[in-house]
């Protein structure tokens, strides 16, 4: 039966698995080293990267998976459509091949199934430290420490984590007023921000205002000369070259109004210069009649 994927499709799935540091394989190191072994992990100077080497007792150890390595490979084969049943019987003749390999290089191999540390972690441990021991007297090296009594050894209850230290009662104090520093200095800023745009929007205000008064005085100027005119305008003579008399029912000591008064005010030169040289020659000013 042909494979339901394609072969890209297989490949990347089979490319997702882990082949180091699977949780078989942290479990048993922990253990190991919780006991005071020292080991080296996945070491490439032996076929088929052992996962725990002892490179001075010359001990290399295979931590294998239950399905990918065939554990009782015979009982369950038949279950397995022709593309897994190819892929394990090849990984089982790899495997069978690295610990010949291994033999002939004079190290000793063991084999620990993922069945076994799932069913009993100190035990397994303990057959590792065990083989660890024999083959560190074979080879005439003393052991480490903690190796020759941790087999039968309990393990150890947890650690519990460190507590935490406490803080400083003057750091949040601290971190407070750097905070309030901080945030002063940030009023500070848009104080200052606004002090300046309200000082610019015065210098502003005042130039608008100058501004203005500038066009006041102008406008009054204006004024001060159609005024100036309307009133050489007025006292020109008439027709007949003679100013009308006063009647005589009128008190020449009577208040003027307003319009008077502003008629009797002096002329400016310039007015009086443009209204004599206005003047017909025949006119000439009479004086009002005495009283």
């Amino acid at each position: 039966m042909a494979d339901v994927m394609t072969p890209e499709q297989r490949s990347y799935c089979m490319s997702r698995i882990k082949g180091k540091d699977t949780s078989l394989e942290l479990r048993v190191r922990s253990e190991l080293h919780r006991r005071g072994l020292r080991f080296r992990k996945n070491w490439k100077g032996l076929p088929g990267k052992p996962d725990v080497v002892f490179t001075r007792a010359r001990l290399a150890v295979f931590l294998d998976g239950d399905f990918w390595h065939g554990r009782l490979f015979s009982s369950w084969k038949g279950k397995l459509k022709p593309f897994w049943l190819n892929k394990i019987t090849r990984n089982r003749k790899r495997d069978e091949a690295n610990r010949r390999k291994i033999r002939r290089m004079g190290w000793k191999v063991l084999r620990i199934w993922e069945h076994d540390v799932n069913r009993d972690l100190v035990g397994t441990v303990g057959r590792i430290v065990s083989a660890f021991r024999e083959a560190a007297a074979a080879a005439g090296i003393p052991a480490q420490k903690g190796a020759e009594d941790s087999a039968l050894a309990p393990p150890a209850p947890p650690v519990k984590p460190r507590a935490r230290a406490a803080r400083p009662k003057g750091a949040p104090a601290r971190r407070k007023a750097a905070s309030g520093k901080a945030t002063e200095k940030t009023r500070g800023g848009k104080a200052a921000a606004e002090a300046a745009s309200g000082k610019a929007a015065g210098k502003a205000a005042s130039g608008k205002a100058a501004g203005k008064a500038e066009d006041g005085r102008a406008t009054g100027k204006a004024e001060d000369g159609t005024m100036l005119e309307g009133e050489a305008a007025a006292s020109a003579p008439p027709a007949g070259g003679r100013r009308p008399e006063a009647s005589a029912g009128q008190d020449a000591s009577a208040s003027p109004t307003s319009t008077e008064q502003e008629a009797q005010k002096p002329p400016a030169e310039d007015a009086l210069t443009a209204r004599a040289e206005d003047a017909p020659a025949a006119w000439a000013p009479v004086e009002p009649p005495g009283r």
